[in-house]
């Protein structure tokens, strides 16, 4: 985990009274500019974001969506009084940080949001935007451009982006998610079909891929999905699937939700068949779902889609039911009743997402958050500004920055690829949809309740 703050840290609004962190719970010391930090945001739950984060922090005010506030408190035991709940698409301003921050929906796992920082009113204006992790399906990038719209701006001033499929540049072209969403239903459906005694294991983080189990279970005519523990029963319920848990299937074929080691391979899953879930069933097919797992130069091949269930290699077929589904490369590893099925699914930006992303946005500034140094930032950087913009100057960590933009986070990995110029429209005005807090004595702030797996760390290479 990081602990020096490169890309954790927000500051330099115009009349920013003191600095705020993302996602660092683990920087040490939090301490900038001489002031200690005392206001936290966290993004979504997954440990290598939440990480440092303890019982008995004391530290200041977490600010978060209410999922991942509700998570919080019944996992790691928080105090609630120091989580404040932010409503997704609302403007809250946080008067004594002398910042307006609005939660938008990251399209990561349940919970998951970024944060877009403002200046107080009457405060020369600058825009900055914290993806935390994200995938930057169409949907997302347009709705980020709908909200720099609506403040009648066309770009952002600042981007701290997501850049875990960065590297190297263009390598990592995945599917859209509803592209593979779509296939693994389909090809559940076709197989639930052919061999009725399947029993499906859908491999996932203590929270994430829960659309994969979704479009499992639709594929293979369950409405109820069988958790592995009680605990992933809670957790599942208190990020909003419950409605998976509820009810008896009619169709033969049934569906678990286990983590993924129990799914890495065909040894392990088959154990399904021995255990509890595996009554009547006559074979376990179990998804892997990862996006590390295709490369560019992969070409796949296209096997009828249930003839690799017999082999013993590993194999590459597409998962499609008809030509309206599309075709994407999976790998298939087979061993006795079990198959271990790899699908290209994955909850970070692919590259071409990336490239989209950020020519939608336009930032004056990118500061990627995942990489393993300056040069790498660097390298970033210069592979998404692309053949168009390669006029505009660029300076790495700069120390004043002129009229309205942000100054310099001190992290000295700040890659400025335009020169930072005011805008020309004044910011805008507040509305009915600013939401002041001022510790909560409104009404408005209201954390989800505790409802009950233990986290699981994400490792960066997961998908």
């Amino acid at each position: 985990m990081r602990q020096d703050g490169v890309g954790r840290w927000v500051s330099g609004f115009a009349g920013q009274r003191r600095a705020v962190l993302v996602d660092g719970f683990a920087v040490r010391p939090a301490v900038h500019d001489g002031v200690a930090c005392r206001e936290f945001f966290l993004t979504h739950f997954h440990s290598d974001h939440y990480w440092g984060l303890r019982s008995s922090f004391a530290g200041g005010t977490i600010y978060c969506s209410p999922i991942t506030a509700a998570l919080v408190a019944s996992q790691l035991h928080v105090e609630k009084d120091r989580l404040v709940v932010l409503e997704a698409g609302r403007r809250h301003t946080l008067p004594d940080v002398g910042l307006v921050v609005t939660p938008l929906d990251a399209n990561h796992c349940p919970g998951a949001v970024m944060f877009l920082f403002e200046p107080l009113p009457e405060q020369p204006y600058a825009i900055g935007l914290h993806t935390g992790d994200f995938r930057a399906a169409a949907v997302l990038t347009d709705a980020v451009r709908d909200a720099l719209g609506a403040r009648g701006l066309a770009r952002l001033d600042r981007l701290w982006m997501d850049t875990t499929y960065a590297l190297p540049p263009g390598k990592w072209r995945l599917p859209p998610q509803d592209d593979v969403l779509r296939g693994v239903a389909a090809w559940c459906r076709a197989r639930a079909a052919s061999h009725p005694g399947t029993l499906f294991v859908v491999g996932m983080y203590a929270i994430g891929k829960e659309r994969v189990l979704e479009a499992v279970a639709e594929g293979a005519g369950d409405v109820e999905v069988t958790p592995a523990t009680d605990e992933r029963a809670a957790m599942l319920t208190q990020c909003g699937y419950a409605r998976l848990l509820g009810g008896a299937g009619a169709a033969p074929a049934r569906v678990v939700a286990a983590g993924l080691r129990e799914v890495s391979r065909p040894e392990v899953l088959e154990g399904f068949l021995t255990g509890p879930h595996g009554a009547g069933a006559t074979s376990v097919v179990g998804f892997h779902c990862s996006g590390w797992r295709l490369r560019r130069d992969q070409v796949p091949v296209l096997p009828d889609r249930h003839a690799a269930i017999e082999q013993t290699q590993p194999a590459c077929l597409s998962l499609d039911d008809d030509t309206a589904v599309p075709k994407f490369p999976t790998w298939m590893s087979t061993s006795g009743r079990a198959t271990v099925v790899q699908v290209p699914y994955s909850e970070h930006s692919s590259w071409d997402e990336l490239l989209s992303f950020v020519a939608a946005t336009k930032p004056k500034e990118l500061v990627p958050t995942v990489a393993q140094d300056a040069a790498a930032r660097r390298r970033i950087v210069d592979a998404l500004r692309g053949p168009q913009q390669t006029s505009l100057h660029r300076f790495v960590a700069p120390r004043q920055h002129s009229g309205a933009c942000l100054d310099d986070t001190g992290d000295g990995d700040v890659v400025v690829i335009e020169p930072p110029t005011a805008p020309a429209s004044a910011r805008p005005p507040r509305n009915s949809d600013v939401i002041v807090i001022d510790g909560g004595d409104d009404g408005v702030i209201d954390l989800v309740s505790d409802e009950g797996s233990e986290p699981e760390r994400k490792r960066r290479r997961q998908g």
